[in-house]
C-alpha cells in the first residue's frame, strides 16, 4: 500500500479539520474567558482555574484528531502483517458503505468515518447496541464491538430516536454479516 492510500485511510477514520480549528479557537478564547472572570466575579482563583480549564480543553480538541490518526496508523501497521496490504486497500475503496459512508464494511476489514477505527472484522468478538441515558431517559444510541483482546471500540454513536435505532441496527447486521462468529447484544 502506497503512502498516499495510507493518509487516504488515516484521513477517512481521524475526526476533520474542524476539531483542530476548534482547539485552537478555545486555547485563544482562554484569556479573554480570564479577563472577562476578572471583571465580573474579581476572583483570581476563579480566573486563573476557568483560563487554564479552557486551555486544557483547547489542547484536547487540538490533539484529537492526531491521536486518533496514530492510532489507526498503528491498526493498519498491524492488518499488513497479518495480510496484504492491497487487500486492506482493496476493501477500504470496494467495501459496503452505509448511512452515506459512515462505516465502510469491506471483505475483512472495517472502517469508521472520524471515530479512529480501522478493525480486521475476525477480530470481533461481539457487537453491542446500546441506548444510552440518564434515570430511564434515553439520551443515546451507541454502537460498540469488544475485540478478541478484550479491546472495547466505539463505531458510531447517535442521538436517540427511533430513526436512529433502525440505522444502528442496520450497522450491526452489516458488521455481524462479514463477522459471523461475533455475538450481538441489544440493550
Amino acid at each position: 500500500m502506497s503512502e498516499s492510500e495510507k493518509q487516504e485511510i488515516v484521513a477517512y477514520a481521524s475526526p476533520s479539520k474542524a476539531v483542530v480549528i476548534v482547539g485552537i479557537v478555545v486555547i485563544l478564547l482562554a484569556p479573554v474567558a480570564y479577563f472577562i472572570a476578572i471583571a465580573i466575579k474579581k476572583d483570581q482563583f476563579f480566573s486563573i482555574t476557568l483560563a487554564v480549564s479552557m486551555a486544557l480543553v483547547g489542547v484536547l480538541f487540538f490533539s484529537l484528531r492526531f491521536w486518533y490518526g496514530a492510532n489507526v496508523k498503528k491498526h493498519l501497521k498491524e492488518m499488513e502483517r497479518n495480510s496484504s496490504s492491497r487487500k486492506i486497500y482493496h476493501d477500504f475503496r470496494n467495501g459496503t458503505k452505509i448511512l452515506g459512508e459512515r462505516m465502510i464494511v469491506g471483505e475483512r476489514y472495517l472502517f469508521c468515518k472520524g471515530m479512529g477505527v480501522a478493525v480486521d472484522l475476525q477480530e470481533i468478538a461481539e457487537i453491542r447496541c446500546e441506548t444510552k441515558g440518564i434515570k430511564f431517559i434515553p439520551m443515546t444510541e451507541e454502537l460498540t464491538v469488544r475485540l478478541n483482546n478484550r479491546d472495547k471500540l466505539t463505531l458510531c454513536s447517535m442521538d436517540y430516536s427511533s430513526r436512529s435505532q433502525y440505522q444502528i441496527r442496520m450497522m450491526a447486521d452489516a458488521i455481524a454479516k462479514r463477522s459471523p462468529d461475533a455475538e450481538i447484544k441489544y440493550k
